[in-house]
């Protein structure tokens, strides 16, 4: 019965990522405008970046699969919500060209999932998994904010 149960939250973890992953995607044009901005020496090339993001979202599933599964509804929430803003940062930054508006769902996200990653102190791998993406959202930040200072 456990894995069944284990089954059902695996797929529902992974129909959630797949929304807001998709919702994150959409957006994104390397164009004119995105190939204009002065970037930071320690910015990831695009092919680098996707990479970055498939492996966060590999994290949210596994750390949301055990969530559903122990019912951890406030680590749920918060990898959830650190994803829609997630999706929120691509849309104002790509869609609208809001640099600053951008950093603030970018920060959003990165406090979301390291909250996330609290949540998990007695889960030791989605702890872990937890602490790689939050790694990344806060490498995204940083990234954030130093490319909405260099192109004011």
């Amino acid at each position: 019965m456990k894995a069944i149960k284990t089954l059902w939250a695996s797929a529902a973890a992974l129909a959630i990522v797949l929304v807001y992953a998709a919702a994150s995607a959409a957006p994104v044009r390397i164009g004119d405008w995105y190939l204009g901005l002065e970037l930071p020496s320690f910015a990831l090339s695009s092919g680098a970046m996707t990479a970055l993001w498939a492996v966060c979202y590999t994290c949210d599933v596994v750390v949301l699969c055990r969530a559903i599964v122990g019912k951890k509804i406030s680590r749920s929430v918060a990898v959830i919500a650190s994803g829609v803003a997630g999706a929120l940062w691509s849309f104002t930054f790509f869609s609208l060209h809001s640099l600053e508006a951008a950093l603030v769902f970018a920060i959003t996200a990165a406090a979301l999932r390291i909250a996330a990653a609290v949540l998990c102190f007695k889960d030791a791998l989605a702890r872990i998994v937890a602490a790689v993406a939050s790694a990344a959202a806060l490498y995204c930040a940083v990234l954030a904010y130093f490319v909405a200072i260099m192109n004011v």
